[in-house]
């Protein structure tokens, strides 16, 4: 049993989103002696930029042409991410709010590993999904609470709507909308780090 285990907070042990994905990590393989867990860190796993390279690289992979070096390296790292969503039998994903969005890195991933072929498929008509994972787990994180008697009471419906608005940007393959699709199991949860004249402040999740 193999968990990808996506991480895209860049703060690391001060990190509460990251407690909260390693917590479900630990109680995981308590219950399953064999599972096995790959850590991609999106700041730590040093991304290509999805460049002109890169672009280069996806049309001439996609239609099975040769590549000068700069792309042939591309694509192969492209591969290699693509690869272990591919063998994943669990994704676990950390995604912390940033500007009531994700962080750029982890869109950075998407654009890379989510190649035509790879982990979806496109005929001119329709797209489909070939990530063949049953099950994911999503743990969404932000800094503040956003309540109605708050400094800031009026993002409420944009922080509530954050999850859904993630799951709609997201490729064919990695999406909820299309069937067949993982069962998605989603958390969100959010931290206050301390307050200031009554007034909470934020840490960043």
């Amino acid at each position: 049993m193999l968990l990808l285990n996506i991480q895209s907070s860049p703060r690391g042990a001060k990190s509460a989103l990251i407690a909260v994905t390693n917590a479900f990590l630990d109680a995981y393989q308590a219950l399953h002696s064999n599972a096995t867990i790959d850590t991609l860190n999106v700041w730590e796993e040093n991304l290509p930029d999805f460049d002109q390279e890169a672009i280069g690289a996806k049309y001439k992979g996609v239609n099975k042409e040769p590549m000068d070096e700069a792309e042939t390296a591309v694509w192969d790292k492209i591969q290699e991410l693509a690869v272990r969503f591919e063998q994943a039998d669990r994704i676990v994903l950390g995604v912390p709010m940033w500007n009531f969005a994700y962080p750029y890195k982890l869109k950075q991933l998407i654009d890379l590993a989510c190649q035509r072929n790879m982990l979806f498929t496109y005929d001119g008509t329709e797209y489909g999904p070939l990530l063949k994972t049953p099950r994911a787990f999503v743990v969404y994180a932000r800094g503040g609470t956003y309540a109605e008697d708050s400094p800031t009471p009026g993002y409420k419906a944009r922080i509530l709507k954050f999850p859904e608005r993630c799951s709609e940007s997201l490729p064919p393959s990695l999406s909820m909308q299309n069937p067949p699709m993982p069962e998605i199991v989603s958390m969100h949860c959010s931290r206050v780090s301390k307050e200031q004249d009554g007034v909470p402040v934020a840490s960043i999740p």
